[in-house]
This record gives structure tokens, sequence and C-alpha cells, in this order.
């Protein structure tokens, strides 16, 4: 269960649960726009990554009630949910508390960032980029406690990512 429920918080990390921000503005043309579809990656790419196209799960993080759309599926050594929203900035996701260790990435041309989202941040990873029309999208790594592979979570998802990258929008 500790492995669902920190897939859950690194998915709410990126869909801005928890914010004290209590004011409201009126939604811009790109936030009332749906967010892109994680679920809509093909089959042939969620298998080049490792992961099981069965396991495909259409809400893992349960984001769907925050403007956000997650989609996530499970390979031998790890879980992976992609998370996108249309109203997020990198700058809001640095600046969310337990968040940490960021560093600046590039996974097929795209300049990200990585990072832990105060989990445990040997068993799991977020990446995370922008997307031009706005918003984030973002992969999330939880390692299977049962595996005996050590590579750091962040080491993992990167590769994973990479095939992934090509499927997201610009």
């Amino acid at each position: 269960m500790r492995w669902v429920g920190a897939l859950t918080a690194a998915g709410l990390a990126l869909t801005g649960c928890g914010t004290d921000d209590k004011t409201t503005t009126a939604p811009t043309t790109a936030q009332a726009a749906a967010p892109w579809d994680a679920c809509s990656i093909p089959d042939t790419l969620i298998r080049q990554a490792g992961l099981d196209p069965a396991t495909k799960n259409t809400s893992p993080t349960g984001a769907q009630w925050q403007g956000a759309k997650d989609c996530g599926w499970q390979g031998k050594e790890a879980g992976v949910t992609v998370v996108s929203n249309n109203t997020g900035s990198l700058e809001q996701v640095r600046n969310k508390y337990g968040n940490r260790d960021f560093v600046t990435v590039s996974v097929d041309g795209r300049t990200g960032m990585q990072y832990h989202d105060g989990s445990d941040t040997d068993d799991s990873c977020v990446l995370v980029f922008a997307v031009r029309t706005g918003g984030l999208v973002g992969f999330l790594i939880l390692r299977n406690p049962l595996s005996k592979d050590r590579t750091p979570a962040c080491e993992q998802l990167r590769p994973i990512a990479s095939m992934l990258v090509p499927a997201f929008p610009a």
C-alpha cells in the first residue's frame, strides 16, 4: 500500500493539492481546455519503456478532480504514473513544501526538472516538464518494494521517460 500511497502523493504534488492559496481567478482559455491524456500513450511505447500495457490504471492518483489527468502502468521493477495538468508551473513545483533535491535534466531534447517529493528518495523520483500550451507533464516512479534492483529511482526513471516523452505535447 505504501507503493500506491507514494505515487498518489507525488501525483498530487503535480496537481497543486495542498496549497494554502484561497484566491480564485477566472479561467483562461488554456485552463478551460482539458489537459493532455497520458492514457493516450501508445502501447508500443509503454512496452518499449519496460512497462506492461495490460496494467494500465486510468486514475492511479485520483487527480482528475483537480483538473489533471493521470495514467499509470506497472513494470517488473517499478510503477510509473504520468500526470498532466494545464495550470501548473515549474516554479509552483519548486516552491511546494516537501519537494527537494531539484536537478535540471534533459530527456529526449526536452529540458525539465527532477526532484523528490518528500517520500523515500531511494525508491521514488519525479521528472516534470513544462509544455508550451501551459501546464506540466510529470513522470512519477515508485520502485516495487520487492525489487532486488537497487538502482536509484531517478536513474530508473530517465530511460523510461525518454521512451514516453515523444508522445506528450510540445
